[in-house]
Order: structure tokens, then C-alpha cells, then sequence
């Protein structure tokens, strides 16, 4: 997903804050985040739409008929209902910022915290659980987590939260170690520099 710039992730936190209290009355705040998502990801990736969706070229009468088209009973009313308002206002071309903050929202909303997960392989329900229960210990809330492979890693996990980080990877390890027999062969080599000098 497309970096968020100020700009417009101040607009869209006002549309965010909107869509958030009608997806909240009507039930469907977690599908809306999905759908938002789902949008999201189809305006970086299909480029045909997204020159739809931003496009000052697009009569906005034909685009509102065919969001309705596309849309309409595929995704929550909300949500199809929102897309015709930022179409309206002319502001589709915030989906990506919307998606971001919208989602952002609700991980605050709910006390939730995002996690960044990097394993050495593909992780297992279980190995998920351990993962999630140590994350949920150091970070003392609910965590989000975002699971990748970096098979640099060797073995372990590597734990991120904004700037703060656990490293339990084998190649920590490994490179802790290196660190101390790095440090013992130059304290060895100074104290063998001193003997030859003193004798």
C-alpha cells in the first residue's frame, strides 16, 4: 500500500471518522475496514482503476452509475454509499489514505497495537500462538500481527513495535557470540602487547 502522505491523511481522517460512525451503526465495522482494504490494494494494482477512481476526466454522473454497478451488493451499502460521497466530493483518490487511516483508527479505537513478526520460515498455528502470546507479554496489549519470512534469519523470530524490538533469531545469536570472541581475542591480544612490553 502506498506510503500516506499529510496531506491527504488529513482528509482522510475526516472521512475515516465519518465512515467509522455509520459503519459502527450499521454493524459492519470490520467488514468496511476489509472492503476498504480490498480497495485499496485494487487501486495500487489495477492502474486502469485507479485512473477510474482519480481521474478529473471521469464525468463523476457515470462514475457514481458505475461504482452502483460494481459495487452495489457486492460490498456493505456502507461502503458503496461512502465511495458515492467521495465521488460527489471528488475525493476517490484518497482510497489508499482512507484504507490507512480508517484501519489505523480502529486498531487505536480498540487498544490494539501492530506487530511486525520476521521468521526464519512460514510459521504454523502454534508457532503463531507463541509468537502472539510473547508479543502480547511485551507490549502489555492486544497485538496485530504482520508475519514475513526473511530467510536470512536462520532460525527464531525478530519482534518489531515502532522502534522498539525484540531479537530472538539464531542470527542474533550467532553475531552476539562472534561480538564476544571478538572482544576476548583483542583483550587477549592487548594483554600479550602489555606481557611482551613489561618483559
Amino acid at each position: 500500500m502506498a506510503h500516506v502522505n499529510d496531506k491527504d491523511a488529513a482528509i482522510a481522517r475526516i472521512y475515516a471518522a465519518a465512515l467509522l460512525s455509520a459503519a459502527d451503526k450499521a454493524g459492519v465495522v470490520d467488514e468496511v475496514r476489509d472492503e476498504l482494504l480490498f480497495l485499496a490494494r485494487r487501486v495500487s494494482e489495477d492502474e486502469e482503476f485507479a485512473r477510474f477512481v482519480a481521474s478529473p476526466l471521469v464525468d463523476p454522473d457515470a462514475r457514481r452509475a458505475s461504482l452502483d454497478a460494481m459495487f452495489r451488493g457486492r460490498l456493505t451499502d456502507t461502503m458503496v454509499d461512502a465511495l458515492q460521497v467521495l465521488n460527489r466530493k471528488d475525493r476517490l483518490a484518497i482510497l489508499e489514505s482512507l484504507a490507512e487511516v480508517y484501519r489505523g483508527e480502529l486498531i487505536r479505537r480498540r487498544g490494539e497495537v501492530e506487530v511486525e513478526v520476521s521468521t526464519a520460515v512460514e510459521v504454523d498455528d502454534v508457532t503463531r500462538e507463541k509468537i502472539l502470546a510473547t508479543a502480547k507479554r511485551f507490549i502489555g496489549a492486544e497485538p496485530i500481527l504482520s508475519v514475513r519470512v526473511d530467510e536470512g534469519l536462520v532460525g527464531g523470530f525478530v519482534l518489531q513495535v515502532g522502534d522498539r524490538k525484540v531479537d530472538a533469531s539464531v542470527r542474533y545469536e550467532i553475531e552476539k557470540y562472534r561480538r564476544r570472541l571478538d572482544a576476548r581475542a583483542s583483550q587477549e591480544l592487548i594483554a600479550g602487547r602489555q606481557s611482551a612490553a613489561e618483559g
